[in-house]
């Protein structure tokens, strides 16, 4: 664990998403992790998720809690980074860079965003894998755009 003093807080830019085989599994984590904590995006069903929500925990780390519903889970838990605000868009650039400096590591399956998808640009990219050593080692996302804005928190900086 990193320990930076002052210097280090949590945002939501850096969570964990735990991929559940049941709304049951989400329901039970969901209640685990937000007693204390608070709510990012509410516990619902979404495009991409019968059953999803967002959370900081009492610590102030951030979780996203998803049912796969159909989708094999290749890893339960997986961390996770967002490119919002000054950096939206710069995910690609960002997986790249890494890629070239790690031995064994590449970039793995990539969702973009199309057509019509605004805030976000056609071609960014929406959620993407890096791949480490054979491991999913970090999935790269950007909030779906149908997320209502009310409900959408990013770090100020």
């Amino acid at each position: 664990m990193l320990n930076a003093g002052p210097y280090f807080t949590f945002t939501p830019a850096v969570s964990f998403l735990a991929a559940c085989k049941t709304k049951e599994e989400v329901d039970r984590l969901w209640s685990k992790f937000s007693a204390g904590g608070s709510v990012l995006m509410e516990l619902d069903e979404y495009p991409f998720s019968e059953r999803y929500g967002w959370l900081q925990d009492r610590y102030g780390l951030s979780w996203q809690i998803m049912a796969a519903g159909s989708r094999k889970i290749r890893q339960r838990i997986a961390p996770t980074l967002m490119f919002a605000g000054a950096v939206a868009g710069k995910a690609e650039e960002a997986m790249n860079h890494y890629a070239s400096i790690f031995e064994n590591a590449r970039v793995g399956d990539i969702d973009r965003y199309g057509k019509n998808e605004e805030p976000d640009k056609e071609g960014t990219v929406k959620h993407a894998a890096f791949i480490l050593d054979g491991v999913e080692s970090l999935r790269w996302i950007r909030p779906a755009p149908a997320t209502p804005p009310s409900t959408r928190r990013f770090p100020s900086s």
